[in-house]
């Protein structure tokens, strides 16, 4: 009997419009109200996670969230955040030297905002975040209204820090980003792995974008916290993702299920593949192996 469901958001519970269709709430609200515990877990931030957890009613229901790639767990009926790990201003500042090296786009996200480093050919780019920066303290109840920049953390704070050198880097973050246009940041994903893969956890979240947690942590890392809190047995569990940044949570357990649209990579280590994500396709498994059990 199946406990703990755990879904990944972009490219697996949202739509490609980042917003939860009506066939995936209802089949989460009707989980939960079974008795199934449902944690989001994500590389997104809690502040552009949190609002899909109070639209599923989570609070109500004693879910969690997994944020960062699993750097911190949220307890959000109790309002309790823990603290897995952080990345030291050390690693940050090789991540800083690679991704100068390699001319990638570099965001850092920390409690206090976000730092980037843009490389010359980005630039054009740069300027869209400084715009909003300016623009977001008048216009931000504006933003909010698309989700598609809670993706990217830009209601998170207004403070937006452009960083020019390595002394720039100072403090702890809870993940770095690594990006670029077309295809390049998959054709430099091993020698960001061989620069930088004995302090972080590199994992590709599209063919756009490269997250670095802090080393050792994974969503499972989150997700293992809350079996224990609860008493959940690995059997007892299902997960549900698109992404390289899915994989851990969905090896470990006998119902780790991937997206239509999920990476081949993911395909091939999931115990079954499900409907995309603009196919209702968490509702599909949630009906299949929740609903239905006695």
């Amino acid at each position: 009997m199946i406990k703990l469901f755990v879904s990944d958001l972009d490219g697996t519970l949202l739509s490609n419009a980042k917003t939860i269709s009506a066939e995936n709430k209802e089949a989460i609200l009707k989980a939960q109200e079974m008795g199934v515990r449902v944690v989001l877990a994500t590389g997104r931030g809690m502040d552009s996670t949190l609002m899909y957890a109070m639209e599923l009613q989570m609070d109500k229901y004693g879910g969690y969230l997994v944020t960062n790639n699993g750097q911190s767990l949220y307890d959000i009926t109790n309002k309790k955040h823990q603290t897995n790990g952080v990345i030291s201003t050390k690693a940050a500042q090789k991540a800083f030297v690679a991704a100068k090296e390699l001319r990638l786009q570099l965001i850092l996200s920390s409690a206090h905002g976000l730092a980037f480093y843009t490389p010359k050919e980005l630039v054009p780019i740069r300027a869209v975040y400084q715009a909003l920066n300016k623009i977001l303290p008048y216009f931000g109840f504006i933003f909010k209204k698309f989700n598609f920049l809670q993706l990217f953390g830009f209601l998170k704070s207004s403070h937006l820090r452009m960083l020019k050198s390595v002394e720039d880097v100072v403090g702890e973050y809870q993940k770095v980003g690594f990006a670029h246009i077309g295809p390049k940041i998959l054709k430099v994903e091993p020698q960001l792995r061989t620069l930088l893969g004995d302090d972080l956890e590199l994992m590709h979240v599209g063919d756009l974008w490269i997250d670095g947690a802090p080393k050792g942590i994974s969503k499972l890392t989150g997700i293992h916290q809350v079996m224990v809190l609860h008493e959940i047995k690995v059997d007892e569990v299902m997960t549900i993702g698109d992404s390289q940044n899915d994989t851990a949570m969905i090896q470990a357990f006998k119902r780790g299920i991937a997206m239509g649209n999920a990476e081949e990579e993911v395909k091939k280590i999931a115990s079954e593949i499900t409907l995309t994500n603009m196919q209702n396709g968490v509702a599909a498994v949630i009906h299949k192996y929740i609903l239905n059990q006695s």
